[in-house]
């Protein structure tokens, strides 16, 4: 167990990640020595960093970083744990790929016509600079 592991350390990462100053009470600090038998500092960052691009990407809300939601339940904190676990291990694909993957040419056994829905080369030129940029 590392001098972050204790109660205060632990309190002061997730004042720091998240930006919320609470007090440590009594109550608190057993949480947090509770959390530190079960988990690490790198954890807690790893979840509050998962949370906070949910909250970003409108998939969670702001009230997933309140500390009761938290670390209360330790069984729902391991389950985010997992989770963002899971999206780190994951492949992310970035937006020029995305562009690129659009533009790759396809092969069909049919002679190719225009299509009312077609779109100009310069319009995927354009998607493709936008997802550079």
């Amino acid at each position: 167990m590392s001098f972050t592991d204790h109660p205060e350390g632990l309190h002061a990462t997730y004042q720091r990640e998240t930006g919320l100053a609470l007090s440590l009470t009594l109550p608190r600090a057993d949480l947090w020595a509770l959390f530190a038998t079960r988990f690490t500092e790198a954890d807690l960052v790893l979840v509050l960093r998962h949370l906070k691009r949910g909250i970003q990407n409108q998939e969670r809300r702001p009230g997933c970083l309140k500390l009761s939601n938290l670390i209360w339940d330790l069984d729902k904190f391991e389950e985010d744990l997992a989770l963002a676990r899971a999206l780190a291990r994951r492949p992310q694909t970035s937006a020029r790929d995305r562009a690129l993957a659009e533009l790759r040419p396809t092969t069909t056994t049919t002679t190719a016509t225009a299509s009312a829905d077609a779109k100009p080369i310069g319009h995927y030129i354009e998607e493709l600079r936008k997802a550079v940029l």
